[in-house]
């Protein structure tokens, strides 16, 4: 009977030990799960660790994360687990942080932080956009399941807002190249039909909207100006169009 309490002690110490030294490349697993998303360089432990994240036609930056708690008091599972992690991205154009918590079947991700305009420049480049200036993404939760295989698995707890700004912008319209000095611009992001994700575009004065984006399940981005907006760049524009009328719609593949 004691040998077999010794050896069931000893194989308890081994496994808690051996789960306390899981290397961080484990999680490599969970990036596959995001599409556009890709890993290397794996440093730590799965519990405190660090890698660098390759986002697909954007930054490449570093993260690293910490365990801050393995259980918790409303959890339903066994022993109450419900692993919280503490977790920070950045290189000389993203300052964000947040928390991930591991539920059975869904992750849920909180995020806060600053962005350099430079870093969303692979993106605006297609659309033939410059902008200076920075960004600042307030408080957001966003949950998955760990398989997410569409953006409609995605889903948005509250509506995402980003902020411009403000400052100078570029871009090439009826094949001319424009620059204009402009306002401090919010983004309002949320769930829209079919699960696609919608963004109204104002500025921080004035809700009216200016132009709106669409990221649709295709994978396709749409943006749609309004003739408020064109107003707005000083642009000479034909017609009689109302303010809220869209005026110009482009389309481009980003996923």
């Amino acid at each position: 009977m004691k040998k077999t309490a010794t050896i069931t002690l000893i194989l308890f110490v081994t496994i808690a030990v051996s789960l306390l030294f899981l290397p961080a490349s484990l999680a490599k697993y969970f990036v596959n799960q995001t599409p556009g998303l890709d890993a290397i360089r794996f440093g730590g432990t799965i519990w405190n660790g660090q890698t660098t994240l390759i986002i697909s036609n954007g930054p490449t930056a570093k993260i690293s994360w910490r365990l801050q708690q393995l259980t918790h008091s409303q959890s339903t599972e066994l022993f109450g687990l419900q692993p919280t992690f503490t977790w920070a991205l950045n290189n000389a154009d993203l300052d964000v942080q947040g928390t991930l918590e591991l539920r059975r079947t869904t992750a849920h991700l909180r995020s806060r932080g600053n962005i350099s305009s430079n870093a969303l420049a692979p993106l605006l480049n297609r659309f033939d956009i410059f902008l200076s200036g920075s960004f600042s993404l307030a408080q957001t939760l966003v949950t998955a399941p760990y398989r997410t295989e569409s953006l409609s698995q995605i889903s948005l707890v509250n509506p995402i807002t980003l902020t411009w700004s403000g400052g100078q912008i570029s871009y090439i319209l009826g094949s001319q190249y424009n620059q204009i000095e402009l306002p401090s611009l919010i983004a309002r992001v949320d769930s829209g039909p079919n699960q696609a994700l919608l963004a109204d575009i104002s500025q921080a004065s004035n809700s009216a909207k200016l132009l709106d984006l669409d990221l649709s399940l295709d994978g396709m981005i749409r943006i749609r100006l309004n003739r408020r907006f064109i107003d707005l760049l000083a642009y000479p524009w034909p017609g009689e169009q109302n303010p809220n009328d869209i005026v110009i719609e482009v389309e481009r593949p980003i996923l």
